[in-house]
Parts: structure tokens; sequence; C-alpha cells
């Protein structure tokens, strides 16, 4: 699945966090991708289970560190036979990061 938002048109943006949660498994969102390592605003998602509920939320990166998280998105997967890549395991909700 890709996701894409809007690009905010900073220069000085490096890459984005993309952080994610199964609220069926775990309240919360988790750290998927610490840094795409680029300023597309743009991401491919691999791994995703068919039949479930996913949230994703982005953070721009750059010399000033890590801003607040965008809004959440909602999507669920569809089912069917997938592409036989193991599901994302939601890791344990990390501590949030303050930039000033």
């Amino acid at each position: 699945m890709t996701l894409a938002w809007d690009d905010p048109g900073d220069a000085a943006i490096t890459g984005y966090a993309i952080l994610y949660g199964i609220p069926e498994v775990r309240p919360g969102l988790a750290v998927l991708v610490p840094d795409t390592g680029s300023a597309a605003a743009s991401y491919t998602v691999r791994g995703l289970a068919p039949g479930t509920t996913y949230e994703f939320a982005v953070a721009a990166l750059g010399p000033g560190g890590q801003s607040e998280p965008s809004g959440t998105v909602s999507v669920t997967t569809t089912t069917g036979t997938g592409t036989g890549t193991p599901p994302v395991t939601p890791p344990p909700p990390q501590p949030p990061r303050v930039c000033r």
C-alpha cells in the first residue's frame, strides 16, 4: 500500500518517520520506519496482513528533529491470498520525542 501526504514545501525536510498501529491488537502508534531517507511525500508499506485495519501517521524529519505526527488515517486491507510476505507485527509503543 502506498501512503501519500501533502508536501509541506519545506526544503529543510530530510525524511519522514512512518508511524502505525493495529487498533485491534494494541492502541496507539509505534514507529514502523524511523526515517524514509527522502523528502518525497509518499512511502510504500509492504507486508500488511489481509483483512486487517491499520492506522498510519507521518512526522517530518529535519535539522530541528522530528515534528509532531500528522493526524492518523485508518485503512483496512482487503482479504485475499496476499503476497506471501509475513504480516507486520507492531512493536511496543515508543515514548514521544519532543523537538524544540
